[in-house]
């Protein structure tokens, strides 16, 4: 074998390595657009999740806000609540004044009626003397 020929066996040999070593590579090329295909999918759904993320930190910044609403709505409440119960002390101190006003009319009344038939019987007496 001359110098020629030991020179393109080589060449064979390099080329079927280097076509082993295409194919090696085209094999990691699809597995890498397999991987970078999986990272897209996950990608996808974490963007899904940072989308449903959002909507529930929409709705939690609702809520607080209705939650605060109502605390002070409860406030203003409790306050009215506590200024009807010092208007009731002084309207139940004003009706105990009343029924003491009402018990002292009857006995008034009852006084009167005593007086008118005290001065109709001593009217007569006084006739009949």
């Amino acid at each position: 074998m001359n110098n020629e020929e030991l020179i393109l066996q080589m060449l064979g040999k390099i080329s079927d390595k280097l076509e082993e070593h295409d194919k090696h590579f085209e094999s990691i090329d699809n597995r890498f657009e397999s991987i970078d295909n999986r990272f897209e999918s996950i990608d996808n759904r974490f963007e899904s999740i940072d989308n449903r993320f959002g909507s529930i930190d929409n709705r939690f910044e609702s809520l607080e806000t209705d939650v605060r609403h109502t605390r002070m709505l409860i406030e203003k409440q409790e306050h009215n609540v506590q200024l009807i119960a010092e208007q009731y002390g002084d309207i139940s101190a004003k009706l105990e004044r009343v029924r003491e006003i009402d018990e002292l009319r009857d006995r008034v009344r009852t006084l009167e009626t005593v007086v008118r038939n005290h001065t109709v019987s001593i009217k007569e007496l006084r006739k009949a003397e």
